[in-house]
Formats: structure tokens, C-alpha cells, sequence
């Protein structure tokens, strides 16, 4: 497909809003959603709700401020975008050695994501067709990897019809909920000193699963820099994404127990066993169970979809290779690394995606002082207008610092937990 330029952007292929909501709710809802309620049935209502509310507001403003950088570097990945700002665009060795260390960095937290998604995935894949670990991960990832071969668009489709089938499962896993036995509840007691641990685990992987930061200047190229689609996109996707969190966690941790979760199996696997161990008509209580394998695939498939398309961006803008090849390299590793850690048993599936978590939200940081700089180019140019930036007045230090010990915290939950 021709690129198309349109106000100094330059983009693969244009993406509708609906699209661009999806590719967003496509990359949150995955390892991370699907790992909350083990760790939610680990704490009391109020971390829930308080974390739930902290990070969405958090969450929002860092989407925001990452698409004003994206807007402001012409639609580019972060690597380019921290280039630009951090060292003013400069190609000397120091420039290079450091540019490469961040790329480094995000290039590690998309794999790990990745392999997180894979891990599950084949997870799914085994519990239904008792297939062996490593060959589950080999045909989930010929299977849904490939998708990403095909380009922007055809992600973009993908990511929005998913995202209809994510929504409608869980919105009939809580259906089925309020009818169903329950065996559960929010069992922690505030005071225990061992459990702020897994106050700070929660406040991670929640974080992580709020979070779509890779995928943002996609959808800041997909969308043409329309700066009033972009910010209503990153807002809905964030709004769909805290609902489904809530009756997700709410139908799991209530309804299946603390005790029936596993931080090594999806929540929806965990959800649709319960189900189909308790529904009095069994045909009933497998289908249940067969739409928790479809929801578990559809959102690993949709955050692998949208991680390794941002890869592949970041490191065609890097290496200058083609999109076919930086595909490759983008994905390739996650499904080496899966494979090694699944034979040798390594890490859980909820460790992992905490671990996948820490090291994204740190980047973050980085990230934010990238827009602080830019931020303040803007507002020394002439006819500068904060009721024209995506950010308006949010866009201001204190927020940013506000945003970067948000990012600070998550990653000390993903390492003490």
C-alpha cells in the first residue's frame, strides 16, 4: 500500500476512528486484564477501586501527552520522538549510543509483552485441545502472529472487530454471573503488612493493563493528526477498557473464589472451569467454558497484534528495514523466548505480565520528560495556543511529575511483587 502524507505525516494506511479505538483496546485487553483477578482476590475492595480510579485518570493523561509528542515529531515512534527532543535531532556517537539504549528498552518491554501473550495463549490452546506447550505456541503463533504480516489496516479491522467479541463476552460472562452460585470475595485485611506487596503488584499490573503506550502514535498516524478523534480515541478505549476490568474482576473473583484462581492460568479460563463445573446443564457450562478459550485467545491475539505492529514501526524507523522484515525481528523473539521459558518453567503467566509491566511503565518516564521538552518548545513558538493541544492545561509540569512517580510506583510493584 502507497503512503499517504497528509499535515507532514506520513502514514501506511488511514484508520477510521472506530479502528483506532480498537487498535487501543486491542493492545490493553490482554495478559494484563486477564491477570488482575487473581491479584484483585489477594487484596479488599477499596485497593481495587482506589487503584482502578488512580490509574485510569494517570493512565489517560499519559496517552494524551504521549500523542501531543507523537504530533508534535510528526507521527513518529518514541525512539525518534526521544531523539529529537532529548538530544535536539543530533547524529553524534553519544546520540547513537543512547539512542540505541532506549530502543533497547522499549524493544525489551514489547518482547516480554509479547511473550507474555504468547505464553497465555498456548495456555488456552493446551486446557482445550491438550495439546503440548511448545506446540501450541508454535501454531498460535503461525496462526494469530501472521496477521501483523499483512499491515496497518488490516490490523486496524481486526483490533475493531475483536474488540466487539471481547466486549460481548464479557459482558455475558457478567450476565451469567448474576444467576450463577458464588464461592468468593475480596478476602485481604487491611494492616496486613505482607499484603502491601501485593498492593503494589496490583497497582502494577493494572497499570500495565490500562496501558497502551506503543500503540499511540499509530493511531496518531492512522488518524492524520486529527487532534479531536485522537484524544476522544484514547479516552473511550480507556473508559471500555476500566469496564471491562470491573466485570471481568467482579465475575471472577465473586463468582469463581479466591481459592478456585491460579496465577499461572488466565482468569477467563479460571471464570469459564468454575462455570462449567457448577451450571446444572452441562452442555450449558461447556459452552461457557468454551467461550472463556475465545475470549483468552482474541485478547492475546488483539495485544499482540498491536505490540508487534508498534515494534515492527519502531524498529523500521531504526534499522531502515523493510516492514516484512522488521516484522520478523519484532516477533520472532517473543516466540523464542516463550518456548524457553515454558520448558523450563520460569515464570508464572501473572509474574510475567507483572515483569512485562514494570519495564514498559519505567520507559514511560522517559517518555514524559521527552513531552515535558517538547511541551515547552511549542509554547516559545509564535501563536501558541494550549486550547489547540491535545494535553489543554494538562499538559503542565506538575502533571508530568504527577505521571512519571505513577510510573515510578508501578515499577516498584512489578519488582517487589
Amino acid at each position: 500500500m502507497e503512503n499517504v502524507v497528509t499535515n507532514e505525516i506520513k502514514t501506511e494506511s488511514k484508520l477510521t476512528f472506530l479502528e483506532s479505538t480498537g487498535v487501543l483496546l486491542g493492545h490493553e485487553v490482554g495478559a494484563g486484564i486477564l491477570s488482575i483477578p487473581y491479584l484483585a482476590s489477594r487484596n479488599n475492595w477499596w485497593d481495587f477501586i482506589w487503584i482502578l480510579l488512580v490509574t485510569f485518570l494517570i493512565n489517560t493523561l499519559l496517552h494524551l501527552m504521549i500523542a501531543e509528542l507523537s504530533l508534535n515529531n510528526k507521527g513518529k515512534q518514541f525512539v525518534e520522538c526521544m531523539k529529537n527532543e532529548l538530544f535536539g535531532g543530533k547524529d553524534n556517537k553519544v546520540t547513537k549510543i543512547v539512542t540505541w539504549i532506549i530502543f533497547g528498552f522499549l524493544g525489551l518491554s514489547v518482547v516480554i509483552n509479547c511473550t507474555a501473550y504468547i505464553t497465555g495463549a498456548a495456555s488456552v490452546l493446551e486446557s482445550w485441545f491438550n495439546l503440548p506447550g511448545w506446540a501450541a505456541m508454535l501454531i498460535y503463533y503461525a496462526v494469530a502472529g501472521f496477521i501483523v504480516l499483512f499491515g496497518m489496516k488490516v490490523v486496524g479491522v481486526s483490533e475493531k472487530i475483536s474488540s466487539y467479541v471481547l466486549i460481548g463476552v464479557i459482558l455475558l460472562f457478567g450476565i451469567i454471573m448474576i444467576a450463577a452460585p458464588s464461592e468468593g470475595g475480596l478476602s485481604r485485611q487491611i494492616g496486613d503488612v505482607a499484603g502491601y506487596r501485593v498492593v503494589l503488584g496490583l497497582y502494577s499490573i493494572v497499570s500495565f493493563a490500562m496501558s497502551a503506550v506503543m500503540s499511540v502514535p499509530t493511531i496518531v498516524k492512522g488518524l492524520e493528526g486529527d487532534k479531536k478523534k485522537i484524544r476522544w480515541s484514547i479516552i473511550l478505549s480507556e473508559i471500555i477498557n476500566s469496564l471491562l476490568i470491573v466485570i471481568l474482576t467482579i465475575a471472577t473473583v465473586i463468582g469463581a473464589g479466591s481459592q478456585n484462581l491460579h496465577d499461572n492460568k488466565p482468569a477467563s479460563l479460571d471464570l469459564g472451569d468454575y462455570l462449567n463445573r457448577v451450571m446444572t446443564k452441562e452442555w450449558f457450562g461447556k459452552t461457557v467454558q468454551i467461550f472463556g478459550y475465545v475470549f483468552s485467545l482474541f485478547a492475546y491475539s488483539t495485544s499482540l497484534w498491536a505490540n508487534t505492529l508498534d515494534l515492527r514501526d519502531m524498529v523500521s524507523e531504526q534499522t531502515h528495514m523493510n516492514k516484512k522484515l522488521s516484522w520478523l525481528v519484532s516477533s520472532l523473539p517473543s516466540l523464542i523466548l516463550a518456548i524457553i521459558i515454558g520448558i523450563f518453567n520460569l515464570f508464572t503467566l501473572s509474574k510475567l505480565s507483572t515483569l512485562a509491566g514494570g519495564i514498559q511503565v519505567l520507559t514511560s518516564a522517559a517518555i514524559v520528560i521527552s513531552f515535558a521538552i517538547s511541551r515547552k518548545k511549542q509554547k516559545d513558538l509564535e501563536g501558541f495556543d494550549i486550547k489547540e493541544t491535545i494535553t489543554w492545561h494538562f499538559g503542565s509540569i506538575a502533571f508530568c511529575i504527577i505521571v512519571i512517580l505513577s510510573s515510578l510506583i508501578a515499577t516498584i510493584g512489578s519488582i517487589v511483587y
